[in-house]
C-alpha cells in the first residue's frame, strides 16, 4: 500500500527532489565558508598580470606574455580559433608578429572576481571579464577589432594564472580585416 506521501514523491516529482538533493549536497560539499575572504590585493594581483600581459604584446616578449599561462591553457580566439597548451599560445603571437606589423592586443578587465568554491585542485580560481581592443596591419591593410572576453585564473603555489580564456570579436574596421 502506497501513503499519500510517498505517491508525491513518483514519476516527475520524484526525479525533481532527487536532482535538488543532488545539487544541494553538491554544492555543500564544494563551497565552503572557511575559503579567505577575497582581498583586494589578490583582484589586484591579478589585475596587474594582465596588464603586464599587455605590455609583454606590445613589447613582442613571447615568454612575458606565456609566463602568465598554465601549461595547459585553453583559449579560443576572437575568430573562434581554438588554442590548448601554453607553448601553442606562444606559437600564435611568434607566428603573428613575423606575419603582421605593429600587433598590439589590449585586454581591459570590467570585473575581477574571487570565487569562493574550492576545486580540490587548486589553492582559488578567479573570473575575469572584459573588453578588448586589437590592431594589426595585414598585407591588404590596416585593421582595428574589438569584442569582449572572460579568463579563468587558477591560483596554484601562490601563483595566479590563466586558466582558459574566451575573446568574442565584435567589430573589425580596415582592410585588414579577416
Amino acid at each position: 500500500m502506497v501513503d499519500d506521501q510517498s505517491r508525491d514523491l513518483r514519476g516527475p516529482r520524484r526525479v525533481a527532489a532527487i536532482l535538488a538533493f543532488v545539487i544541494a549536497a553538491g554544492c555543500s560539499a564544494t563551497i565552503r565558508g572557511s575559503q579567505p575572504p577575497t582581498s583586494e590585493s589578490e583582484i589586484e594581483t591579478i589585475r596587474e598580470a594582465r596588464l603586464a600581459q599587455n605590455q609583454a604584446i606590445r613589447e613582442q616578449d613571447l615568454d612575458a606574455i606565456a609566463r602568465v599561462l598554465e601549461p595547459d591553457v585553453h583559449v579560443t580566439s576572437g575568430i573562434g580559433i581554438h588554442i590548448v597548451g601554453r607553448d601553442a599560445y606562444r606559437r600564435a603571437y611568434e607566428d603573428d608578429f613575423e606575419v603582421l606589423e605593429n600587433v598590439v592586443y589590449t585586454r581591459v578587465p570590467d570585473e575581477i572576481e574571487i570565487s569562493a568554491v574550492d576545486t580540490g585542485l587548486s589553492e582559488r580560481i578567479a573570473a575575469e571579464s572584459g573588453t578588448w581592443t586589437g590592431s594589426f596591419v595585414t598585407p591588404r591593410g590596416a585593421a582595428q577589432m574589438r569584442g569582449v572576453y572572460s579568463a579563468m585564473w587558477r591560483k596554484r603555489s601562490g601563483q595566479w594564472r590563466i586558466n582558459s580564456e574566451i575573446f568574442v570579436s565584435l567589430a573589425c574596421s580596415g582592410a585588414g580585416c579577416p
